[in-house]
């Protein structure tokens, strides 16, 4: 990695780290705090309203005023947030509808704002700075990042439903994005087989440092695929080619997304 980029994760990241710090030494104040600063900001809100956020300065008037609830109870606030309607659940818009797996027959949407993918780049980067403390070395080689596709569909609304780890991924410099072993498209291949395939195939062609996924039991599945495939993915490594022809039964978007796979390989 380039020393300059190197030096700047350090600075951001040490400045995220005494932040995280600071509020982890005061766990039930920070706490607090945080609770009334999202309640204050989406007071305004239809939820807001019916429960009287204007009037809650406290975790017990939170407690008195809210009630305890699920899913299902927001269910419909979101759903008229898929519909575009303004000002429901956050008072800030949403940019896109995170898709759980969960264990209901279908996905819960829930919706992500510009202010929680800020907090969660926050998080990763005194993450990131606290790995080059430990490890010096580990971004000096390329990096497995594996994630979720973050558009996997549109809302009614017109707003992409995805994975927030592809929203992260999509958000991270590009600079960054340089080291990554994987396409940034082969997390949009719907065929799980196709997808866990050419992951192992890009890995196994490159010397990894790092390796990151939301769910470990995927790295499991890389692997499978890997000894599976071997043969295939050393035909394909030695082509320079993502898949050797024939290789799989692709749909015509399939084949598209593993044609952009393509960009950059060498026999």
């Amino acid at each position: 990695m380039n020393p300059v980029l190197k030096a700047l994760f350090r600075m951001r990241g040490a400045r995220a780290a005494r932040q995280w710090d600071q509020s982890a030494a005061h766990p039930r104040e920070t706490q607090a705090e945080l609770l009334i600063r999202i309640v204050r900001a989406n007071s305004h809100t239809e939820y807001g309203r019916a429960f009287g956020f204007r009037d809650v300065s406290s975790v017990k008037a939170f407690q008195r005023s809210t009630p305890i609830v699920g899913y299902p109870d927001l269910e419909p606030y979101v759903e008229r947030m898929l519909q575009g309607a303004p000002r429901v659940l956050t008072g800030e818009p949403p940019i896109m509808f995170c898709l759980t797996s969960g264990t209901t027959d279908r996905p819960k949407h829930v919706p992500l704002t510009r202010a929680g993918l800020t907090h969660a780049r926050h998080v990763s980067s005194q993450w990131l700075y606290r790995a080059l403390l430990s490890h010096p070395f580990f971004l000096e080689r390329s990096v497995l990042c594996v994630t979720g596709s973050a558009s996997e569909g549109r809302a009614p609304c017109g707003l992409p439903c995805g994975s927030v780890s592809g929203a992260i991924h999509r958000a991270i410099p590009a600079p960054v994005r340089r080291l990554f072993a994987l396409p940034a498209v082969l997390a949009d291949i719907e065929d799980y087989a196709v997808r866990y395939h050419l992951s192992a195939r890009f890995a196994l062609e490159q010397d990894i440092g790092f390796a990151t996924t939301p769910n470990p039991t995927t790295l499991s599945a890389i692997a499978e695929a890997g000894v599976r495939g071997q043969e295939e993915i050393i035909r394909a490594i030695r082509d320079g080619v993502p898949v050797s022809e024939g290789a799989f039964a692709l749909s015509a978007r399939a084949a598209e997304q593993v044609a952009q796979c393509a960009r950059g390989l060498n026999p």
